[in-house]
């Protein structure tokens, strides 16, 4: 695997990092918000569908096994811990990409 200094995601990140909104032409910052408007728009509607409820129901099923080896772990997962937000993803998720 590359070091984080030489991969391309590294330039990347370091690139939109150090870039200020200023510094993006118009028609770009048009296009990514058609782009963010898209993907919800595909969100909404896949939310609505059949599929989307039977993903829902089944992740619901989903038999959650841990193992736990500190105290701070079992206080983690007895307040609700991780999963309930990895599941919550996937079902929101899920519907916009399918649509």
């Amino acid at each position: 695997m590359n070091s984080p200094e030489k991969s391309h995601a590294y330039d990347l990140l370091a690139f939109a990092h150090g870039l200020s909104l200023n510094e993006v032409p118009d028609d770009v910052k048009s296009r990514a918000a058609m782009c963010l408007l898209d993907a919800l728009g595909c969100g909404l509607f896949g939310s609505t569908q059949e599929w989307s409820r039977i993903l829902g129901d089944e992740m619901a099923e989903i038999p959650l096994a841990l193992r736990l080896d500190t105290q701070i772990e079992v206080d983690y997962v007895k307040h609700g811990g991780i999963m309930p937000y990895v599941l919550e993803s996937i079902i929101n998720d899920t519907p916009a990409h399918a649509a």
